[in-house]
């Protein structure tokens, strides 16, 4: 189903002349495979978009608890690769930033 969706999209991309976009690359997604990285902020819900996208049940998730805490990869049903990587806590202020130092 993604594969079918990422096809129309591009075809509808090619039909657009106006875009002038070449889609050769892109069309060879399906045949080379599709990794995704996910980078972010702890409890940002990483974990709990690999899990909902490969079904993977196993995959734990938490919205209090650092999961994450080595890089993980999980391929979804359409064999994309999913990177799960741990979170990263940035300061929210500069006077946090100047306290962590």
């Amino acid at each position: 189903p993604f594969f079918n969706a990422h096809t129309s999209l591009l075809n509808a991309v090619d039909a657009a002349d106006h875009l002038g976009c070449n889609t050769v690359s892109a069309r060879k997604l399906p045949g080379i495979g599709v990794n995704v990285v996910l980078i972010g902020e702890a409890g940002a819900g990483k974990s709990t978009l690999v899990r909902v996208m490969t079904g993977d049940e196993s995959i734990f998730t938490s919205s209090t608890y650092a999961g994450t805490r080595t890089d993980s990869r999980y391929t979804s049903p359409c064999k994309i690769s999913w990177i799960d990587t741990p979170g990263f806590k940035l300061p929210i202020s500069p006077e946090d930033a100047s306290h962590s130092q």
